[in-house]
């Protein structure tokens, strides 16, 4: 007793001491009064004796009683602390609300985490406040509620609505509500929310997509069926479990299985390219008509149907969850139609079979073109086996077909050319012509054209003979795919007729200029001297006789040099004549070359000095050699005039005379107006003058520009030639006449 007192809550352990000593109190009285005679204390110590035995045998219960209400009390503390945790810590929100919807209670963090709002933001708030417009009066109107309150106790309710976030934002939750009573006897109701915005985002997504689905399927350009193979699955599993293992063999045995089994399909949806396809008004009519299979009736199958629909139920069986096939079926008006079919299960219903789309394109077309392809393949052999151009089919870069002209104009068999693959050719095809053969092939195999015509190129036959040939091609279809149709003619007499005729025109050409140029050139050669002689003579005429030789001897000079210079250009015109008709013939002597020169030198020593030209002549000793002694001076006089006249007043001319064991040099150099590399192309050139008018140069312009030219030639004929060289304009210019004494010996 002592013990369990002890282990009391302090206000009990009062109470028990207070009775305890009552107790005493009530026996130590009785005990007194047991000694005293009186009148009626034995009743009183008997009663006394009652109580204090009803205390001894009350005690332990209070005690007990005590005991279990303060183990209570701890459990009960321990389950809030436990329910304020889990509330806290929840994922969900969980409020309570009073009758007139107002928040009582709402676990914090949760609030916080999701909707940003602490206790004091909502505690005493109306929730209808934070709810969407439109979700307040939907939810009000479908349950009949007021947003002031409510009374009944019996509620509970689930729904789906936004609510404001403190941002402003508006979050999809899922709340469930139950009414209950308090301990104070009022109605309140407890609210737990969920976030479902990700639930919500993917139930729209799914709508998408089916609404995509549907769109695409309703819209696709082929044909459609959505159809349920669950009953014929079923069907497959109850054989198999009735121990039937070979279906090939089953159905051999027992045709009518496979009508039993197509029958068992049933066909859910079809688009609109079926309806087209199959000529039906409507999709109720076409899915009435198709599913009446199910009960034996009336269908649109052909015999060929039901045998393809065999190999599809034993593809099936076997695992495969796809069956391609093409195959001829009727529409609805018995019309005959070729059809491609492929029927697909749906991934995920592998093991139902619920779900399986069968696809349909229309193929009649496609198919009627290739019995027409084939009927005219023979005609088409027939025709190019007897032509005279080369013929082939090229698909997928193999050769399929190449007729016999085609094997004689390469000079290979048509067995070694089967072979043969596109790139193959390039090791026959000229080299010249290889890369744009090689980006014809590319751009035809990139699409960027489809048809080829006039593509020339050369190509080396078996035999090593270069031959030119010339392309032709377009796109087909062949055998159900695309290819093309290739011309190959042999044009090598064409095109060397064409280069022939490419040669002549520029001959033609050439002479044509040459003779407009001739034409220029000779006038005005001509005029010029023929203007001067013929003032000179007008002058004579007009003079008395009395006048002096020594007035009248200058008009004489100019009339000689213009004959001169007439005479010189017929000379060249005659030379010219000579050399291209190979009628150019030379004397050859042994001549001592500084008696040319020295005579060249002083024939033109006048001219030198007209210009103020100095002449620098460096003549070692006497060099003989085997030449033309009246063409060669003719050489040498015209380079140097040449030099003299196109150098400047008060330049330098330098002629140097070389010789060596092997070669002899007459080397003519200026201090003029120098020569660029188009200048030195066109010097030796027929009337290749260089013309230097408006540069303000001042430099002797005559002359038709046929001495250089002849001048080549005679050097040549002696077995030299001559160089030139010049660093550019203004930088002078070096004549060199090269002569070979070796053939001066072989001479």
């Amino acid at each position: 007793m002592i013990i369990k007192l002890y282990r009391m809550e302090r206000s009990a352990k009062h109470a028990t001491i207070i009775v305890f000593l009552i107790s005493a109190l009530f026996a130590a009285v009785s005990t007194v009064l047991s000694y005293f005679p009186l009148p009626g204390m034995w009743e009183l110590s008997y009663v006394a004796t009652i109580i204090l035995s009803a205390i001894y045998f009350i005690l332990p219960i209070i005690i007990f009683l005590e005991e279990k209400l303060a183990k209570s009390k701890i459990k009960v503390k321990e389950s809030e602390e436990k329910y304020r945790l889990i509330s806290e810590n929840a994922n969900d929100l969980i409020a309570i609300l009073n009758d007139k919807y107002e928040y009582e209670y709402i676990n914090e963090q949760a609030y916080l985490r999701f909707l940003g709002y602490s206790n004091d933001q909502l505690i005493g708030k109306n929730v209808w406040e934070l709810v969407h417009p439109e979700d307040v009066e939907r939810i009000v109107s479908s349950q009949q509620l007021s947003t002031d309150g409510f009374q009944d106790v019996d509620g509970e309710d689930k729904e789906e609505l936004r609510i404001k976030h403190k941002n402003g934002t508006y979050i999809w939750m899922e709340y469930t509500s139950k009414v209950f009573v308090s301990s104070e006897g009022t109605p309140k109701v407890i609210v737990i929310t969920r976030d479902i915005t990700d639930r919500k985002k993917a139930v729209e997504v799914l709508k998408e997509s089916e609404e995509k689905y549907h769109s695409l399927f309703e819209n696709s350009p082929i044909t459609l069926m959505d159809q349920d193979f669950s009953e014929i699955k079923r069907y497959f599993n109850h054989l198999k479990a009735s121990g039937i293992n070979d279906f090939k063999k089953y159905f051999d045995d027992k045709p009518d299985e496979v009508i039993r089994c197509m029958s068992k399909v049933k066909l859910v949806d079809v688009n609109r390219k079926a309806l087209e396809v199959y000529k039906f008004n409507n999709k109720e009519d076409f899915i009435i008509k198709m599913n009446q299979l199910r009960e034996g009736k009336g269908n649109i199958m052909t015999e060929e149907v039901f045998l393809d629909n065999k190999m599809e139920m034993l593809s099936l069986i076997n695992g495969d969850t796809m069956y391609e096939s093409e195959i001829v079926t009727k529409t609805s008006t018995g019309e005959t139609i070729s059809i491609y079919a492929k029927t697909s299960i749906v991934p995920g219903f592998e093991s139902t079979w619920s779900k399986v789309i069968v696809s349909i394109i229309d193929i009649t077309a496609r198919k009627l073109a290739e019995q027409r392809l084939k009927e005219s393949e023979e005609k088409f052999r027939t025709i190019t086996e007897q032509s005279f151009i080369g013929v082939i089919i090229e698909q997928d870069f193999m050769l399929k077909y190449i007729n016999h002209q085609f094997s004689i104009i390469l000079g290979y068999t048509s067995e070694e050319l089967f072979n043969w693959r596109i790139s193959d050719f390039y090791e026959i095809i000229h080299l010249d012509d290889v890369d744009r053969f090689k980006k014809l092939i590319d751009d035809m195999t990139k699409g960027t054209f489809a048809n080829i015509t006039n593509f020339q190129f050369r190509l080396f036959k078996k035999t090593g003979e270069v031959i030119w040939l010339e392309l032709f091609s377009r796109k087909i279809m062949y055998k159900s795919g695309s290819a093309n149709l290739i011309f190959i003619m042999d044009i090598t007499e064409k095109r060397e007729s064409e280069q022939l005729i490419l040669e002549e025109n520029k001959k033609l050409v050439e002479l044509d200029n040459l003779r407009g140029e001739l034409i220029t050139r000779i006038s005005h050669e001509l005029r010029t001297p023929l203007t001067s002689m013929y003032a000179a003579s007008q002058i004579l005429l007009g003079s008395n006789q009395e006048d002096s030789i020594r007035k009248i001897m200058p008009y004489i000079e100019i009339s000689h040099r213009g004959s001169t210079r007439l005479r010189e250009l017929v000379e060249n015109l005659l030379d010219t004549s000579r050399i291209e008709n190979r009628k150019f013939e030379l004397k050859y002597s042994n001549v001592n070359i500084n008696t040319i020169i020295n005579d060249c030198v002083k024939e033109l020593n006048y001219l030198a000095d007209n210009r103020q030209i100095t002449l620098n002549v460096n003549l070692t000793m006497d060099v003989y050699f085997k030449l033309d002694k009246y063409r060669f001076p003719q050489v040498v006089s015209n380079i140097l005039s040449n030099a003299i006249k196109n150098t400047p007043p008060k330049g330098m001319v330098f002629l140097t005379l070389n010789e060596t064991d092997d070669y002899i040099d007459i080397i003519i150099k200026d201090t003029g107006v120098g020569l660029v590399q188009e200048e030195k192309n066109k010097l030796f050139q027929k009337f290749g003058k260089i013309e230097r008018y408006g540069m303000g140069l001042d430099v002797d312009i005559e002359g038709a520009g046929l001495g250089l030219y002849i001048s080549k030639e005679i050097v040549e004929l002696h077995g030299g030639q001559i160089i030139v060289e010049s660093e550019g304009k203004n930088k002078g210019s070096t004549f060199i006449i090269h002569l070979n004494k070796i053939i001066d010996k072989f001479q």
